[in-house]
């Protein structure tokens, strides 16, 4: 993010704690940004297949629930409702953190760069969490923000090294995509179209010869699945 004016807390104050402040800080727009990468997929821990199995074994035998032999996948899509809501919030976890983490270091900012209006930004990068569909993300997001956090004002979801099928779009996509806060200020259009070139630029010079996805209806986003991982 140097190449369009960011600059690390330290950089403009030396005195800044470096362990509690956010990653960037755009002075000139007045936007601190917190970067976090799901790196790996929470679906291979073992906390995670424990959990999941206390739910299936708790639901089995009702309708609507299959029986699933040795470590067979099902879709939370083919569940009841209220069956696939608690399988998703076991995935969540890490987002929660993630959330969590990013509005204190955005708050800690605001208030060591002396910055209290300034407008905090989640970017939450997808590099290996293949289980994670942006649906399952941001539906995460919206419930570890509820009414807390309110550093973080906005939000970017991307993906790197984890395309997704997005309906209407012939070829795996990897996406760029924006969400608000209902009760928060926007982030600048301005601000928002800088820092969508930025990625851009970033992934051609790393030769990364990939389709973004940036579309305007947010449906399309929440709808989409994620294809096989696919090596950066």
């Amino acid at each position: 993010m140097r190449p369009i004016g960011g600059r690390r807390p330290i950089e403009i104050n030396p005195k800044a704690d470096e362990s509690l402040n956010a990653d960037v800080v755009f002075q000139q727009e007045n936007v601190i940004v917190e970067v976090k990468t799901l790196m790996a997929d929470p679906s291979e821990r073992d906390e995670y297949i424990e959990k999941t199995s206390a739910i299936y074994n708790r639901w089995v035998g009702r309708p609507g629930v299959p029986l699933v032999y040795g470590r067979n996948r099902i879709s939370s899509n083919d569940l009841p409702s209220e069956m696939g809501f608690e399988l998703v919030q076991t995935l969540a976890g890490p987002i929660r953190t993630a959330v969590k983490k990013a509005n204190g270091q955005i708050r800690e900012v605001k208030s060591s760069l002396n910055m209290p209006d300034a407008h905090g930004v989640l970017l939450l990068c997808n590099s290996g969490a293949v289980t994670l569909t942006p649906h399952i993300v941001l539906h995460a997001v919206h419930h570890a923000l509820g009414n807390r956090h309110r550093s973080v004002n906005s939000g970017i979801y991307v993906t790197h090294g984890v395309p997704a099928e997005v309906a209407g779009v012939p070829e795996p996509v990897e996406i760029f995509g924006f969400f608000n806060r209902s009760d928060h200020q926007r982030l600048p259009e301005a601000f928002a179209h800088k820092i969508q070139h930025a990625w851009m630029s970033y992934q051609s010079r790393n030769n990364r010869l990939i389709k973004l996805y940036s579309g305007a209806d947010p449906s399309i986003l929440i709808n989409a699945t994620n294809a096989t991982r696919r090596r950066p």
